[in-house]
């Protein structure tokens, strides 16, 4: 599951995925795997924010 996020969200869309995911693999019986899509972000700065997303709990980029 995933959502674009960006400089200013991340933190608030990767926190709110990983809740989906949750809901959704108690319901769906599914391995539901939390994640975003940079959006809106410089190229330059693509490695340091993949970094960044993967510490707040996202797994897939």
């Amino acid at each position: 599951m995933t959502d674009h996020g960006s400089y200013s969200n991340l933190d608030f869309i990767i926190s709110r995925v990983r809740r989906d995911c949750e809901l959704a693999e108690k319901y769906w019986n599914i391995n539901a795997i939390p994640g975003t899509e940079l959006t809106n972000i410089p190229t330059k700065s693509i490695n340091n924010m993949a970094r960044e997303a993967k510490e707040l709990g996202a797994r897939l980029l």
